[in-house]
Protein backbone atom coordinates (compact mmCIF):
# COMPACT_ATOMS: atom_id res chain seq x y z
CA UNK A 1 0.00 0.00 0.00
CA UNK A 2 1.15 3.19 -0.82
CA UNK A 3 2.12 5.83 2.24
CA UNK A 4 -0.13 8.80 2.60
CA UNK A 5 -3.19 6.41 0.56
CA UNK A 6 -6.60 7.89 1.32
CA UNK A 7 -9.06 4.76 0.78
CA UNK A 8 -13.03 4.51 0.80
CA UNK A 9 -15.28 2.64 2.00
CA UNK A 10 -18.87 2.98 3.68
CA UNK A 11 -20.03 3.33 7.17
CA UNK A 12 -23.20 1.66 8.98
CA UNK A 13 -24.73 4.04 11.03
CA UNK A 14 -27.79 2.09 12.53
CA UNK A 15 -28.67 5.10 14.55
CA UNK A 16 -29.26 7.18 11.43
CA UNK A 17 -30.45 4.21 9.70
CA UNK A 18 -27.99 5.37 7.04
CA UNK A 19 -25.02 3.83 5.23
CA UNK A 20 -22.47 6.76 3.61
CA UNK A 21 -19.38 6.96 1.89
CA UNK A 22 -16.18 7.95 3.70
CA UNK A 23 -12.65 8.40 2.79
CA UNK A 24 -10.20 7.23 5.50
CA UNK A 25 -6.79 9.38 5.16
CA UNK A 26 -3.40 6.94 5.74
CA UNK A 27 -1.74 9.21 9.00
CA UNK A 28 1.37 7.14 8.73
CA UNK A 29 1.58 5.63 12.51
CA UNK A 30 -1.25 3.45 12.34
CA UNK A 31 -2.33 3.64 9.11
CA UNK A 32 -6.45 4.14 8.70
CA UNK A 33 -6.70 2.79 12.00
CA UNK A 34 -6.75 6.21 13.89
CA UNK A 35 -9.92 7.02 11.26
CA UNK A 36 -11.89 3.91 11.77
CA UNK A 37 -12.00 4.60 15.65
CA UNK A 38 -13.05 7.98 15.13
CA UNK A 39 -16.15 6.90 11.98
CA UNK A 40 -16.74 4.15 14.55
CA UNK A 41 -16.90 5.92 17.55
CA UNK A 42 -14.95 3.43 19.21
CA UNK A 43 -11.65 2.54 21.27
CA UNK A 44 -11.55 -1.36 19.97
CA UNK A 45 -12.49 -2.82 16.49
CA UNK A 46 -13.29 -6.37 15.63
CA UNK A 47 -13.26 -7.26 11.68
CA UNK A 48 -15.99 -9.37 10.33
CA UNK A 49 -15.22 -11.19 7.32
CA UNK A 50 -17.56 -11.10 4.09
CA UNK A 51 -17.41 -12.87 0.75
CA UNK A 52 -15.99 -11.19 -1.81
CA UNK A 53 -12.89 -9.42 0.16
CA UNK A 54 -14.79 -7.95 2.13
CA UNK A 55 -14.80 -6.31 6.00
CA UNK A 56 -16.75 -4.70 7.83
CA UNK A 57 -15.12 -3.15 11.05
CA UNK A 58 -17.37 -2.93 14.37
CA UNK A 59 -16.98 -1.78 17.73
CA UNK A 60 -15.63 -4.63 19.65
CA UNK A 61 -17.32 -3.02 22.93
CA UNK A 62 -20.69 -2.02 21.82
CA UNK A 63 -22.50 -4.22 23.75
CA UNK A 64 -20.91 -2.52 26.70
CA UNK A 65 -22.15 0.56 26.03
CA UNK A 66 -25.23 2.03 28.39
CA UNK A 67 -28.51 0.54 26.73
CA UNK A 68 -29.96 3.78 25.24
CA UNK A 69 -26.50 4.48 22.93
CA UNK A 70 -27.03 0.77 21.66
CA UNK A 71 -28.19 0.71 17.95
CA UNK A 72 -28.63 -2.30 16.18
CA UNK A 73 -27.81 -3.50 12.59
CA UNK A 74 -27.51 -6.51 10.93
CA UNK A 75 -25.41 -8.26 7.77
CA UNK A 76 -25.97 -10.89 5.64
CA UNK A 77 -21.81 -12.33 6.04
CA UNK A 78 -23.28 -15.71 3.87
CA UNK A 79 -21.95 -16.17 0.44
CA UNK A 80 -25.04 -15.46 -1.80
CA UNK A 81 -28.26 -15.11 -1.66
CA UNK A 82 -30.85 -17.92 -1.59
CA UNK A 83 -32.28 -19.51 -4.81
CA UNK A 84 -29.35 -18.01 -6.71
CA UNK A 85 -27.11 -20.98 -5.56
CA UNK A 86 -25.85 -19.32 -2.42
CA UNK A 87 -26.42 -18.92 1.62
CA UNK A 88 -27.63 -16.08 3.45
CA UNK A 89 -25.99 -16.17 7.38
CA UNK A 90 -27.68 -12.79 8.96
CA UNK A 91 -25.81 -11.66 12.52
CA UNK A 92 -26.45 -8.46 14.69
CA UNK A 93 -24.49 -5.98 15.29
CA UNK A 94 -24.38 -2.90 18.13
CA UNK A 95 -23.27 0.18 17.01
CA UNK A 96 -21.77 1.48 13.45
CA UNK A 97 -19.64 -0.53 10.91
CA UNK A 98 -17.56 0.33 8.52
CA UNK A 99 -17.39 -1.34 5.23
CA UNK A 100 -13.88 -1.80 3.37
CA UNK A 101 -12.00 -4.27 1.33
CA UNK A 102 -9.18 -6.26 2.08
CA UNK A 103 -6.27 -7.71 0.18
CA UNK A 104 -4.89 -10.93 1.62
CA UNK A 105 -3.95 -8.78 4.83
CA UNK A 106 -3.89 -5.20 3.91
CA UNK A 107 -7.14 -2.94 4.33
CA UNK A 108 -8.05 -1.28 0.77
CA UNK A 109 -10.45 0.52 -0.68
CA UNK A 110 -14.13 -1.17 -0.21
CA UNK A 111 -14.42 -3.05 -3.59
CA UNK A 112 -18.51 -4.48 -2.86
CA UNK A 113 -21.05 -3.20 -5.01
CA UNK A 114 -23.28 -0.74 -3.59
CA UNK A 115 -26.27 -2.52 -4.87
CA UNK A 116 -25.12 -5.52 -3.32
CA UNK A 117 -24.09 -3.88 -0.05
CA UNK A 118 -27.79 -2.36 0.55
CA UNK A 119 -29.22 -6.06 0.13
CA UNK A 120 -26.70 -6.76 2.92
CA UNK A 121 -27.77 -4.60 5.58
CA UNK A 122 -30.95 -4.27 7.65
CA UNK A 123 -31.42 -1.74 10.15
CA UNK A 124 -33.76 -3.42 13.00
CA UNK A 125 -35.02 -2.26 17.45
CA UNK A 126 -33.15 -4.94 19.32
CA UNK A 127 -35.11 -3.70 22.37
CA UNK A 128 -38.60 -4.43 21.24
CA UNK A 129 -40.59 -6.06 23.70
CA UNK A 130 -41.76 -9.03 21.37
CA UNK A 131 -40.83 -10.65 18.33
CA UNK A 132 -43.33 -9.51 16.66
CA UNK A 133 -42.16 -5.74 17.37
CA UNK A 134 -39.07 -6.75 16.51
CA UNK A 135 -39.81 -8.05 13.26
CA UNK A 136 -41.57 -5.08 12.23
CA UNK A 137 -38.89 -2.67 13.21
CA UNK A 138 -37.27 -4.30 10.40
CA UNK A 139 -35.83 -1.87 7.99
CA UNK A 140 -33.38 -1.70 4.50
CA UNK A 141 -31.49 0.93 3.33
CA UNK A 142 -32.81 2.61 0.41
CA UNK A 143 -29.55 4.32 -0.86
CA UNK A 144 -25.93 5.07 0.11
CA UNK A 145 -25.49 9.13 1.25
CA UNK A 146 -22.48 11.12 0.00
CA UNK A 147 -19.93 11.58 2.85
CA UNK A 148 -16.84 13.24 4.21
CA UNK A 149 -13.13 12.29 4.96
CA UNK A 150 -12.49 10.79 8.78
Amino acid sequence: MTINATIKGYLIDPKAKTITRVSLPDNKRHRHLDSMYRLIECGTVDVVRMPNNTDCWIDDEGLFKPDEEQHFFALNIGDGEPGMGGSTCWRAYVGKGLVLGCDDSETISATIDEAELLRRVRFYNARAETVEEARASVTSPQRIEEGATA
